[in-house]
């Protein structure tokens, strides 16, 4: 992963990163919010997480279901596309996307720069229990 990356999310942050994934379409570093020990209890079961993604130029995520979990994202840097359910939109600086559980998402980045946004995931409340 990216030494310079990783340095310069937990410097302005103010937080560690715990995990790292690598992707072809882009990178993701998770955000240590709570004890090492909650994380790996945690994120076993696809659960809550908050992580920086970064996504590569022109390039596109195809479509992918989000099992029991919601998906907010909020504009660190350039812009990215998504679809949610088949609604579109743009995700920017400063603006926030809903991806809702069970829907299929697609993710683009049209733009020949790296864009950023911060990935907060947390499972959903079952039907059967809202009451």
């Amino acid at each position: 992963m990216n030494k310079k990356i990783r340095d310069e999310i937990e410097r302005s942050l103010n937080l560690k990163i715990i995990d790292e994934q690598s992707f072809s379409w882009g990178e993701s570093y998770s955000l240590q919010l709570e004890s090492k020990m909650d994380f790996d209890k945690y994120s076993k079961k696809n659960s809550r997480n908050v992580a920086v993604v970064t996504v590569k130029p022109n390039i596109k995520h195809e479509s992918h279901t989000h099992y029991g979990y919601d998906e907010i994202l909020y504009g660190l840097e350039g812009e990215t596309i998504h679809w949610a359910n088949s609604k579109k939109t743009y995700l920017q600086k400063g603006q926030l996307v809903l991806i809702p559980a069970e829907g299929q998402h697609i993710m683009v980045n049209n733009s020949p720069v790296p864009a950023k946004f911060l990935s907060i995931v947390y499972p959903t409340i079952p039907e059967r229990w809202r009451r």
